[in-house]
């Protein structure tokens, strides 16, 4: 497997540890929000960096309270049609204020690329990496959109009318 970069940053290597694993210090982890209260907080301490692996279709408000915590946080979707994990992203970035890495794993295809990005995602991790080219050309197929997204691209309509400078008259 490997990590493509979405918005230009440089993916973080972390290793996903399970209870009853050691972690050695500095070590960077990628847990589970079960795994994470399942570990002495003694022994989390000494870890360089801690990951936190959700799923897309957990709700928002579980969450650990501060996310700042956590250098990098893995939304697992579970299925390619399951677009929970986009509102998930969205939420996190845009409600918590989660500055961090966002990371996307699971079997996405090339299509859903740029979604990723538009959503907060800053990597994916590439299960099939025959198609890394795909998942590349994807995040550049279109430069304009009509919606508004996290990744604060202005819409197309606030292009085509902009907002006039109306004064008023006397």
């Amino acid at each position: 497997m490997e990590t493509l970069s979405l918005s230009g940053i440089v993916p973080q290597r972390i290793d996903r540890i399970e209870e009853g694993s050691n972690i050695a210090e500095g070590q960077a982890v990628l847990l589970s929000a079960t795994d994470l209260t399942d570990f002495d907080p003694a022994v989390l301490s000494s870890a360089g960096s801690i990951g936190l692996m959700v799923n897309g279709g957990d709700d928002f408000g579980a969450l650990p309270q501060d996310l700042e915590q956590f250098s990098l946080i893995n939304i697992h979707f579970n299925a390619f049609t399951d677009g929970r994990g986009f509102t998930l992203a969205r939420r996190i970035r845009r409600d918590a204020g989660f500055k961090g890495e966002l990371r996307a794993s699971g079997p996405l295809m090339p299509d859903q690329t740029q979604y990723l990005a538009r959503t907060g995602f800053d990597s994916l991790v590439l299960e099939d990496t025959c198609r890394k080219a795909d998942f590349q050309t994807s995040l550049t197929r279109f430069a304009l959109f009509y919606q508004s997204a996290q990744d604060g691209s202005v819409p197309v309509t606030k292009l085509r009318h902009p907002v006039s400078d109306v004064r008023k008259v006397s």
